[in-house]
């Protein structure tokens, strides 16, 4: 793998993020894919939200982020949403939690227990973070993978095999 510098990487959880109930809330989609949050007479702008885990009641909270900094708010009691926000979350749940398939990998190094990634997906090229491999890269398949990264984005490699052959010989030095 590539000698260099890690890129800084550093979200922290704020520990005084706001807890907004959702009858008091109201999301509007931004043009760049972000949602404005207002709630209480607050406005939070270019934030993501990211819905509760599967595992622990996804339809009850969801956490607005920002980027670089970590949790804004806390939006809990989902379902009391009006059904305007409930639109734009929705909306705003499919562009940005799916899986993106990786087609290509242009770099992939270690430094210090972290992976740094740069590939090529069906949204284009985006560059992301993982730590330890074990929590952090699943086999869905023998040929399967998936990998969340430490912002909770979930990347797919649909084929090992179907990678070009640099993409292969990255992977298979993390692996």
């Amino acid at each position: 793998m590539e000698a260099r510098q890690a890129p800084h990487v550093h979200r922290p959880v704020k520990r005084n993020a706001p807890t907004f109930d959702a009858r008091k809330v109201r999301l509007a989609a931004a043009d760049d894919g972000t949602l404005t949050v207002k709630a209480n007479g607050r406005t939070f702008k270019g934030l993501r939200v990211r819905i509760g885990r599967p595992l622990f009641k996804p339809d009850e909270f969801a956490a607005a982020l920002e980027t670089h900094e970590g949790e804004a708010a806390l939006l809990v009691n989902l379902p009391a949403l009006d059904p305007k926000s409930r639109k734009v979350l929705d909306e705003h749940h499919v562009r940005n939690n799916l899986t993106t398939p990786i087609r290509r990998i242009r770099n992939l190094f270690s430094q210090f227990g972290a992976a740094f990634w740069e590939v090529e997906t069906d949204k284009g090229f985006r560059e992301f973070v993982i730590r330890g491999t074990t929590e952090h890269v699943r086999w869905l398949s023998d040929d399967r993978l998936l990998i969340t990264d430490v912002h909770g984005n979930r990347f797919e490699i649909p084929s090992i095999l179907g990678l070009d052959r640099r993409s292969q010989s990255l992977l298979s030095l993390l692996l």
